[in-house]
Formats: C-alpha cells, sequence, structure tokens
C-alpha cells in the first residue's frame, strides 16, 4: 500500500503542475492572461492526492472481489494488520476507517473547490484577483491605476544558524488608489515567467495613458546577487523582462 500511496502522491503533484494551469486557462478564459498562482497549485495537487487515497482503497478492493483466493487473503491481511483476530471487532474498525476515509474525502473535496477561485487574471479591461477563502473576484479597471514601478530591489532574509542572506527580488507594483499588486509575485499567489510579465507590460500601454516608471539600472551588488546567487529561470526571468524595458524606452 506504501507504494500505492507513493504512486498517488507523484501522480498528483505531477499532473496537478501540468494540467492545473491548464484547467484555469479554461475556466477563466475570457479574462485574458491568466498567472497560475503556485499556491493553488499546491492545494490543488494535495487535495488530488487524498481524495486518491479512499479511491485508491476502493478500486484495490474492488478488483481484488473478482478473485476468491485474493479476497480471502486481502481480508485476512487486513485482519492481521489490524492486530485482531477478532473478526466482528474487525468489521467495527473497518467501518469507523471508512468514516475517517469519507471525512478526508470530504474535506479534500472542499479544498479542491477552494482551490479552483485563487487566480490572478489580467486583460483589456482591468485585473481580476481571487485570493485564498476569498470567493467574491476583486475587479480593478484600468482607470482606476494611479501608477506602475518597475524596479530591482535587495531584500533580506534571516539565516538557519545566524546572520543574514541578501537576494535579489523585482516588484511590479500597480497602485489602485489604496490598493498596491504586486505583479512580479503573482499577488502573492506566486511569480509568473518573463513572457507572462512583458504580456502584462503590453496590455497596461495599450490600455492606459500612465508612464510606466522603470528603474533598469542595476547597482554592482544587485549584478553580482543576478548573475552569482540567483537561480537560472530566476535569472532569465529578470533579464529578459528589464531588457525589454530598456528596448522600449
Amino acid at each position: 500500500m506504501i507504494i500505492i500511496y507513493a504512486a498517488s502522491f507523484c501522480a498528483a503533484i505531477i499532473l496537478s503542475w501540468i494540467y492545473f494551469p491548464l484547467l484555469q486557462a479554461y475556466i477563466y478564459a475570457e479574462n485574458g492572461v491568466i498567472i497560475s498562482p503556485v499556491l493553488a497549485t499546491g492545494i490543488f495537487s494535495m487535495s488530488v492526492f487524498f481524495i486518491s487515497l479512499p479511491l485508491n482503497m476502493y478500486i484495490l478492493s474492488a478488483v481484488f472481489s473478482f478473485i476468491p483466493r485474493a479476497k480471502k487473503a486481502l481480508l485476512w491481511y487486513s485482519i492481521a494488520q489490524s492486530k485482531t483476530q477478532d473478526y466482528n471487532l474487525y468489521k467495527k474498525k473497518n467501518k469507523r476507517n471508512a468514516i475517517f476515509m469519507l471525512i478526508i474525502l470530504g474535506v479534500a473535496s472542499f479544498f479542491l473547490i477552494v482551490s479552483l477561485f485563487i487566480h490572478l487574471a489580467i486583460n483589456e479591461t482591468g485585473i481580476y484577483y481571487n485570493k485564498f477563502f476569498e470567493f467574491k473576484e476583486k475587479h480593478y479597471k484600468w482607470d482606476e491605476l494611479k501608477s506602475v514601478s518597475i524596479f530591482p530591489e535587495i531584500t533580506h532574509s534571516r539565516q538557519k544558524y545566524g546572520g543574514r542572506n541578501k537576494n535579489l527580488y523585482p516588484k511590479m507594483l500597480l497602485e489602485f488608489g489604496e490598493n498596491k499588486l504586486d505583479i512580479w509575485e503573482g499577488a502573492g499567489l506566486g511569480a509568473p515567467d518573463s513572457k507572462t510579465l512583458i504580456k502584462i507590460i503590453d496590455i497596461i500601454k495599450r490600455n492606459t495613458s500612465i508612464k510606466i516608471n522603470a528603474e533598469t539600472d542595476f547597482t554592482d551588488e544587485m549584478s553580482d546577487l543576478l548573475y552569482n546567487h540567483s537561480a537560472d529561470w530566476k535569472r532569465n526571468n529578470i533579464i529578459n523582462v528589464f531588457e525589454y524595458l530598456n528596448k522600449s524606452k
């Protein structure tokens, strides 16, 4: 069973990261550019895994039920694993297990549905945004946009054994009145890739007259963090976006 659970976990993670963004793109297709949130993908994948647990047990029981000897062997193996030879007591424990599995199924199904609501979508009319446990979609219109700022920033994080780490994290701040959204971080839902960020910049240019305040000059410290202390995907994202900003000045 451990092998089956491990295989289910791996399948849930891999399939969710491949197909969940496609599912969200289908649901919110009319909203233009979709930023599939890392948080929502993680919740969705774990929900799929926990839903698969009772389903796997049901499927295995159904398969073994067609083979009398296997069915009998599986039954007595389960009784032995329950540390009791009393069949009536085993049935009571099995009933409790079934109720527990139904609870898992219900909770996992709830979180699976919740994950579908978490999204960030951007199109010609504005930004559509839903965070975790928010079922009412927020809509920020382009005519409400006050400013756009794109700039590199050095942040500090604590190390496990004391001291601090320096990291390069660019910002793309969109200000709508009192609300600010950092699109580079997917408004807190997960960082999009450079192609998506460039598409968003183009949408902003087409639909607003606001000048994008872009600081494209990197200090020596920023350049060192970018080229020597950043993951490849992160470095490529930063370089692609800031090169695009420099060309479009």
